[in-house]
């Protein structure tokens, strides 16, 4: 799907806002191998989403960015995007 010229958030980006107005934490599990993921809790519920293996300075795309404010409940407003899926 073709989408308009729009600067998608780089992952610092996202991390910033999800932080800062959500309070989103991004946590570790230790099992065989330590991996992280991002929590938010509400008062009502909990919501994770995995950190994307990407570095801080990569650009989100589209899907990933509609996944990671889906399963953490962030509505993608919060990144200048007001588009129908």
């Amino acid at each position: 799907m073709a989408y308009p010229f729009i600067q998608w958030p780089t992952l610092a980006d996202f991390l910033r806002v999800a932080q800062a107005k959500y309070n989103v934490q991004i946590k570790t599990v230790t099992a065989s191998k330590p991996e992280q993921y991002l929590l938010r809790e509400t008062d009502k519920d909990k919501f994770t989403a995995p950190v994307p293996n990407l570095n801080l300075t990569d650009r989100l795309d589209p899907d990933l960015l509609r996944s990671l404010c889906g399963q953490l409940d962030i509505p993608l407003s919060e990144f200048g995007i007001n588009m129908q899926w």
